[in-house]
């Protein structure tokens, strides 16, 4: 019974170092991703700033294309989803 005592406790202490070493590894994952998100918020907030000029732009255009005679007035649609957009940006 000594040896099978021994063999199952070193198992037991085995399998515990091999879950302590996967959780070592998903913590260090988890830090890492969590490390690299303010840089990743800064890109998506300036990506968002970027649109949202894009935006303005493209409805200021229509706006004036719409002012010149003889052009084509833009889609109230278009108009509508710009306005809704900036809403939500702003």
């Amino acid at each position: 019974m000594d040896g099978l005592s021994a063999t199952s406790s070193y198992i037991a202490i085995l399998s515990l170092a091999v879950q302590l070493i996967n959780a070592t590894q998903n913590l260090r994952a988890f830090f890492t991703d969590v490390a690299g998100a303010p840089g990743e918020i800064r890109r998506l907030a300036t990506a968002l700033s970027q649109l949202a000029d894009i935006l303005q732009d493209v409805q200021m255009v229509s706006k004036i294309q719409e002012a010149q005679i003889g052009a084509p007035p833009a889609p109230r649609s278009l108009l509508a989803s710009l306005d809704a957009c900036k809403d939500e940006l702003f």
